[in-house]
């Protein structure tokens, strides 16, 4: 037990949100613990959709990728001043399918978590793309920058049924390994599975699940409509915990732009951004 005294000594910064310490990382459960503007916008939904920040979110996405990118992200979590979320992404096309690699630092003075992944995908043939990721992780504190890392990996396999229709599945995390005190745990398993289909030519709708060893199975849902070639709505929704969620995409040449909101009924509002540049 650590008393008083011995608490001030050892705690990380001045104040800590003690609520923060709870929520971060399980609290999103079925979700990644933190999400591209675009797909928070959309409720969660990461699993039949390509996109920026694929290489940590379904690593089959790269497949598809024809051009490379690389994105910014900044997120606010519950409009706490003191905690952010940075992140770095870049995709580059190769001959046979496309490098994914992200970098994020979340957290406040004196308590941060680094997440980076590796990943790569590829079209297995022309409907079909598989992809893999390796993700390492580690907490910072005052008396020591690498406390706890941890390693593990994820897999990922999308299906284009035909123009309007893809089917995902992905497994994060099937085993991790974390150094350090053998009290602290590896990342959670999370095995999801959705489905995408194209409406009017203007639209997309997402559904997926998320399944986690003794948990509740969580639903995100989320619509995608684009209005022209530099506007688009987003629009989602998540059982776990309760979140709605709305964004706007824009599109200035090679710049792209998205803007988020998730409320979580029991933690309060999430506002990110991420911009991409693609060529």
């Amino acid at each position: 037990m650590i008393y008083p005294q011995q608490w001030t000594n050892r705690r990380p910064g001045i104040l800590i949100p003690v609520f923060f310490l709870c929520l971060f990382p399980s609290k999103l459960s079925g979700q990644p613990t933190w999400q591209e503007s675009a797909v928070a916008g959309l409720g969660g939904a990461y699993v039949a959709r390509p996109g920026y920040f694929t290489a940590r979110h379904n690593q089959a996405g790269l497949g598809w990728i024809e051009q490379h990118s690389v994105s910014l992200l900044h997120s606010k979590p519950f409009i706490i001043k003191d905690l952010g979320v940075s992140a770095l992404s870049a995709q580059l096309k190769v001959a046979e399918g496309v490098f994914g690699a992200t970098i994020a630092s979340f957290g406040l003075t004196g308590l941060r978590h680094t997440s980076s992944w590796i990943s790569y995908g590829m079209k297995l043939n022309p409907a079909i793309s598989a992809g893999i990721g390796f993700h390492f992780w580690t907490w910072s504190i005052p008396e020591k920058r690498l406390h706890h890392p941890g390693i593990s990996f994820a897999l990922g396999i999308q299906t284009r049924i035909n123009q309007r229709w893809i089917l995902g599945a992905h497994v994060y995390h099937p085993h991790s390994w974390t150094g350090g005190n053998t009290n602290v745990t590896g990342q959670p398993m999370v095995i999801s599975a959705g489905i995408s289909c194209a409406l009017f030519q203007k639209g997309l709708c997402y559904l997926e699940f998320h399944m986690k060893p003794r948990g509740r199975i969580e639903v995100s849902s989320g619509m995608e409509w684009i209005f022209n070639d530099r506007l688009g709505l987003l629009l989602g929704m998540h059982n776990g915990p309760f979140t709605l969620s709305a964004g706007v995409s824009t599109n200035q040449n090679k710049w792209i732009l998205h803007v988020a909101f998730q409320y979580l009924t029991d933690s309060g509002t999430i506002p990110q951004a991420s911009l991409h540049h693609a060529w």
